[in-house]
């Protein structure tokens, strides 16, 4: 009987930490993928920016008192 009690124990234990890594490999995931998310929007935003900066170059529009350094 106290063999069988070990035997369930032990595998409701293996049961419990296999879900709690499953989720915890769910949350890193999700949050990897937030972080891309944010990465290609920071990336398209400063193509738009360049994109504005060159054509305001081209047109002649740029203002010499603009600060052009970019911001971190």
């Amino acid at each position: 009987m106290k063999l069988k009690l070990i035997q369930y124990l032990h595998y409701f234990f293996n049961e419990e930490l296999f879900r709690i890594f499953i989720s915890l490999a769910r949350i890193e995931r999700e949050e990897a993928l937030i972080e891309r998310e944010e990465k290609i929007e920071r990336r398209e935003k400063e193509n738009i920016a360049d994109e504005q900066l060159l054509n305001d170059i081209i047109s002649g529009k740029l203002d010499r008192d603009v600060d052009l350094t970019k911001e971190e």
